[in-house]
């Protein structure tokens, strides 16, 4: 298999961070569905495995790190790390192929990649220490780095950049998702082909970036945002996720919003996966009570709970021939337990492991 050799030389790392959201993009043909591909690591070191069975498959240099996979067609291309004596560097490959090992100086090794028709792209991401007003949000492709072009309107706060978060296309249309970057805050927006065709209520602006988008269909799209206020005389912030219209309007709040309103600790749930799949809309959160407890998993298919454990870390979802598979981590006091759970219930469980993501291969890559 060529995946087998590709990642032989690379390792896993989380893709999942407070800057780049995890959108399954529906122009992934479903009848290219192959084996759902899932990566961590444990004593011995990385390994990748697939959910179809228990073996692993251990990568050679255990310093080495899988950042991101995309998938394009039957094309799967792979961010890497690679770890010498004297430097890292970060590694891009397709299939089995090295195509570019000069990364390490690109956007501050802090952006997403994403693949259409061929072509691949990193889209620059703000790193964590950066003055926002010598900041310009760029891509990269074929070795050239580029301005992003996309619509910024002036509210009544100055607005600085426009800054993509994730990428959908879909109906022959480029769907980003991202924020404003205003002086008060950011301000949750939408992009069909470089124009603005929503955002939140800029008199709501805080710190916390929304959660993402689904295309609804060719002319319609569901901003997922926070509903979300500070503790009173503090900088707390309590946040929990919810659906939006084009208009503005709230189509649904998830969470437990009594908690959300009057617990005496800071309750939280954050959107973790989107994705709408034929007619069917998944959410993926990670929900805090503010006690001090683990967090809880917990899955929403069309606004109604699907799956839910507590004492759990959400690490990754893919959706796979009408079947969902999440990737968890179960926190107990013996150790951590990595759980693949197929529809609700689990297929694998491996102890004292990690794993940092899942996704779904073109066929070619079936055994």
């Amino acid at each position: 298999m060529v995946i087998i050799s590709l990642v032989l030389f690379c390792c896993c790392g989380d893709r999942y961070n407070n800057r780049g959201i995890s959108i399954d993009d529906p122009a992934y043909q479903h009848d290219n569905e192959g084996p759902v591909l899932f990566w961590g690591a444990d004593s011995i070191g990385s390994f990748y495995a697939f959910a179809s069975d228990n073996t692993r498959h251990y990568l050679k240099n255990k310093k080495n790190r899988i950042k991101q996979i995309c998938v394009d067609g039957d094309d799967v291309y792979v961010l890497t790390t690679y770890n010498t004596e004297d430097e890292e560097k970060l590694v891009l490959w397709k299939n089995d192929e090295m195509i570019c090992d000069t990364l390490k100086d690109v956007f501050s090794r802090c952006f997403f990649i994403n693949a259409y028709n061929g072509v691949l792209r990193l889209y620059s991401l703000i790193p964590n220490e950066i003055n926002v007003y010598y900041y310009t949000p760029q891509y990269w492709e074929n070795g050239n780095i580029y301005d992003m072009d996309l619509e910024m309107i002036t509210y009544s706060s100055m607005a600085l950049f426009c800054q993509p978060q994730g990428i959908i296309r879909a109906y022959g249309n480029t769907y980003f998702f991202g924020f404003e970057w205003c002086v008060n805050g950011k301000l949750p927006c939408i992009w069909k082909n470089g124009k603005i065709i929503m955002h939140a209520d800029d008199t709501l602006n805080t710190t916390k970036p929304a959660a993402g988008f689904y295309v609804e269909n060719d002319s319609d799209v569901v901003l997922v945002n926070y509903i979300s206020k500070y503790e009173p005389g503090t900088v707390i912030l309590r946040y929990i996720p919810a659906t939006y219209d084009k208009r503005g309007n709230i189509i649904h709040i998830y969470g437990d919003t009594a908690q959300y309103h009057h617990s005496q600790y800071r309750y939280c749930m954050e959107a973790k996966y989107i994705r709408k799949y034929n007619n069917d809309v998944y959410l993926g959160c990670e929900e805090n009570n503010g006690a001090g407890d683990p967090s809880t998993v917990v899955v929403y298919k069309n606004e109604q709970e699907y799956f839910k454990k507590e004492n759990c870390v959400f690490r990754g979802m893919t959706i796979n021939n009408n079947s969902v598979y999440i990737a968890i981590i179960n926190i107990k006091s013996t150790g951590n337990v990595v759980q693949i759970i197929k529809n609700g219930y689990p297929i694998l469980m491996l102890e004292n492991e990690d794993v940092f993501g899942i996704t779904t291969l073109p066929k070619r890559f079936e055994k």
